[in-house]
């Protein structure tokens, strides 16, 4: 992330806004300026993302299709970095070739253009800011015990009573896990979250974690200036605790 990794373990980096819809009646919410805004975005940002692939939820009746994404600029098919955009919602999302340098010019390029051909920006009210660093590594559960993996190389120590298990006929070695911790911040305000999951990658089993900082509601940065603002803090932190994870054998592993 913000050291160079030779190996990194990095699946996706995404950046996400999200902005207040109105209710024009009642039980009926959308945002009148989206249909606007896919074409003059697209104008502004084609230079770099040419390429527009159509996703499902485009076929969504407008009052279903809050906050899904139904469009993704790319600079060719199936090229990354991409952006997403559906109502109320935006998106900027890399992959392998990730760098911090490419991902923050890449999020300010989207906000400036964002910004810049919404209708009406005076009246959007930005509701939710996040970036998202999704993570994994091989990982055999049938050999290998997962919870002691994660308390020897990703300082993360979960422990269940060996009570459980005595007379119960139940192997103590874990085939799967997802769990979820969410904590509090100060900078930026709002929360980060880390989770361990199972998953799978390429047919291969993967242990895969996420680490989240969000801003919601009055949290949330509410023009382009304050989102880049944000995204150092929120960097900074998500930065922190992925090299205080992997510190030992697994920053060795990925250098």
């Amino acid at each position: 992330m913000g050291i160079s990794l030779k190996n990194k373990p990095l699946v996706e980096a995404i950046f996400e806004m999200r902005w207040e819809i109105p209710e024009l009646k009642q039980g009926i919410s959308t945002d009148t300026n989206y249909k606007i805004l896919i074409g003059t975005l697209f104008q502004n940002v084609k230079e770099k993302f040419s390429f527009i692939e159509t996703l499902p939820a485009s076929s969504i009746p407008d009052q279903l299709s809050n906050y899904l994404v139904q469009y993704r600029y790319r600079s060719s098919k199936d090229k990354w970095p991409l952006i997403q955009i559906g109502p109320g919602i935006i998106t900027y999302n890399d992959t392998e070739g990730y760098t911090w340098e490419g991902f923050q010019s890449g999020i300010s390029y989207l906000a400036e253009n964002f910004f810049s051909v919404y209708p009406e920006i005076a009246k959007i009210n930005i509701s939710d800011v996040k970036i998202r660093y999704i993570d994994s590594i091989e990982f055999d559960y049938e050999s290998s015990n997962i919870l002691e993996f994660l308390n020897d190389k990703l300082k993360t120590n979960i422990k269940l009573s060996c009570d459980l298990f005595e007379g119960t006929q139940v192997d103590k070695q874990p085939l799967a896990l997802d769990i979820n911790s969410v904590f509090r911040t100060e900078k930026p305000p709002g929360i980060i979250s880390l989770r361990f999951a199972r998953g799978k990658r390429s047919e291969k089993d993967i242990l895969l974690w996420e680490t989240t900082v969000q801003s919601i509601r009055d949290d949330a940065p509410k023009n382009r200036e304050d989102i880049l603002a944000w995204l150092e803090k929120a960097h900074w932190l998500a930065d922190d605790w992925f090299f205080k994870l992997i510190e030992g054998d697994l920053h060795k592993r990925f250098e």
